[in-house]
């Protein structure tokens, strides 16, 4: 029956999930069309032609417009996607439609599950699409800036060139000196977007329960449960940063060694608290959903 419920949450949401994506894509073009405007060839061009042309010039504005929109809904997408997520989680957990979910041959953990689960993916899949529009624009950048006699396959044989015969021995030594190893970075970052994925929808939906505890003004009680939780991991997190600041301040003004300890800590410390954090709200959602269920 849970692969059922998994099945039916996927399919329920898919299509805006994928929507998102298509929006992604869409974005993505826009900044690739920004970096078309002749503004950028004024590197290696006639900069007095570009200048002087009142046509050249309204395509270098609409290119800047153009860029400012790209942030825009890039900021925008992941923020809706958690906002239809939340609106969707309300409305089958606790609104009238909650009674067709809660009618379910299923225990309300089981349904807890398949919504965190489902949510998450689609959160992870989102910000994934977001980090490769970041790559595919800087990628566009590069691209716009570089002489018109070299293209971007010459430019990445170059890089690789440069980074084989001396980034390679600079990052070798930092991380000896530093005590730390990049690849340990890239593979922190990387389980750290996982779990902050779900990290994010686990306290959304606790937020949103916390907020049915109420017997009037759900909705509000959730916006300003959610916002209250912000601030206080925030504040918890700010607070544990500091201890972990002076705890080093000393060493770290001795050692090369106890900087990268310093940030080697402060970055588990700071994902373990989200993670608490995240586990808590998780437990009011089950809490709330199995013991002080009162649907609207």
């Amino acid at each position: 029956m849970l692969g059922k419920l998994l099945k039916h949450e996927w399919k329920s949401t898919y299509r805006t999930g994928c929507l998102m994506l298509i929006v992604l894509v869409g974005i993505t073009f826009l900044g690739w069309l920004a970096f078309r405007s002749p503004m950028w060839q004024t590197l290696y061009g006639d900069n007095d032609y570009y200048r002087n042309n009142f046509g050249i010039n309204i395509l270098n504005l609409v290119s800047v417009f153009t860029l400012i929109l790209y942030f825009v809904m890039l900021v925008a997408v992941p923020i809706g996607t958690m906002a239809y997520l939340g609106v969707r989680f309300y409305k089958t957990m606790y609104t009238d439609e909650g009674y067709l979910t809660h009618t379910l041959p299923v225990k309300e953990g089981q349904l807890m599950f398949c919504k965190t689960l489902i949510s998450s993916l689609w959160v992870l899949i989102i910000s994934v699409g977001v980090v490769l529009s970041v790559f595919g624009l800087m990628l566009f950048l590069i691209s716009a800036v570089l002489p018109p006699d070299y293209t971007l396959a010459e430019f990445w044989e170059e890089f690789r060139q440069v980074y084989e015969t001396e980034m390679r021995e600079v990052f070798a030594m930092i991380e000896k000196e530093l005590g730390i190893s990049f690849r340990g970075y890239f593979i922190y970052m990387i389980v750290s977007m996982v779990l902050s994925a779900f990290a994010s929808i686990m306290t959304l939906f606790g937020a949103i329960s916390m907020g049915q505890l109420f017997t009037k003004h759900r909705v509000l009680m959730a916006i300003v449960s959610y916002i209250l939780v912000k601030i206080v991991s925030g504040i918890i997190g700010s607070a544990v940063e500091g201890i972990i600041t002076v705890s080093y301040a000393k060493s770290t003004s001795e050692s090369m060694t106890a900087i990268g300890s310093y940030f080697n800590t402060n970055m588990i410390v700071v994902l373990v608290l989200n993670l608490i954090f995240a586990a808590l709200l998780y437990l009011v959602s089950w809490l709330v959903n199995t013991r002080r269920l009162n649907l609207e």
